[in-house]
């Protein structure tokens, strides 16, 4: 019970960074747009980064409707308006992250080898999740919207992390004042992945405790690693505009 009473104030820290996620990444996305003529940004640079701000956008409006059901009923919200954010969320990343791979492979050759490569690597993680969700942490007779969260994102966020591993891949071959950016991404998304196993499972069971913390977090620490990420997007923008 005394864990319980780090739940709030951690997660009002979760909402503090989330709210600077917002910002920064707002902001970034705003300069690529104004000044992508000056910067000769192409089509596809864009529409990542725009996905990805996005994405992240709506996973900080999921954190701020869960907080505030959360307030109201004292008690983990069930399959709600957070969910609808979060699913919104993990849909535009993936898209984002896999259209960045597609271009690099496009521009450096490969595109059928690295799309067969994502595919066979996405079916075996999401495979195993499957078989060890199924196993060890939904609840027997649990059915419907709530059992389909359970599984979806763990594995929704195994699939956003192995396409992000791309940037790691093509680090070298990717514009210079954009790839620490990506790097971080693709760090938040693995404490995201990690995070939201934790959650599941905390949920399932209906107990906070170190898992809960632990949890909560590696979620401030990967909303953290975005905010530096479009930090350094938006500063890198202005310095070459002058």
């Amino acid at each position: 019970m005394v864990l319980e009473n780090f739940q709030e104030p951690l997660y009002i820290l979760t909402l503090i960074v989330a709210a600077f996620t917002t910002i920064v990444g707002y902001r970034a996305v705003h300069l690529l747009w104004k000044h992508k003529e000056k910067l000769q940004l192409s089509k596809t640079t864009l529409a990542v980064f725009t996905l990805l701000a996005v994405g992240y956008i709506l996973f900080s409006l999921g954190e701020l409707s869960w907080y505030l059901i959360y307030g109201f009923v004292q008690r983990l919200p069930l399959a709600s308006v957070p969910d609808m954010y979060w699913i919104l969320g993990t849909v535009a990343l993936l898209i984002g992250f896999v259209l960045f791979a597609l271009s690099m492979y496009k521009e450096h050759g490969g595109v059928a080898h690295g799309l067969l490569l994502m595919f066979i690597a996405g079916a075996v993680v999401a495979g195993i999740l499957y078989f060890v969700l199924s196993k060890g942490i939904i609840k027997p007779g649990e059915s419907g919207f709530s059992a389909f969260l359970s599984f979806y994102y763990p594995i929704v966020s195994a699939l956003i992390l192995l396409a992000s591993l791309n940037v790691y891949l093509f680090f070298e071959k990717t514009n210079n004042s954009m790839a620490p950016s990506l790097l971080l991404f693709m760090i938040a998304n693995a404490i995201t992945f990690i995070g939201d196993v934790l959650f599941i499972y905390y949920s399932s069971q209906g107990i906070y405790g170190f898992i809960g913390i632990a949890s909560d977090i590696l979620y401030i620490c990967a909303y953290t690693f975005l905010v530096v990420a479009f930090w350094m997007i938006g500063r890198r923008v202005s310095a070459q505009i002058k």
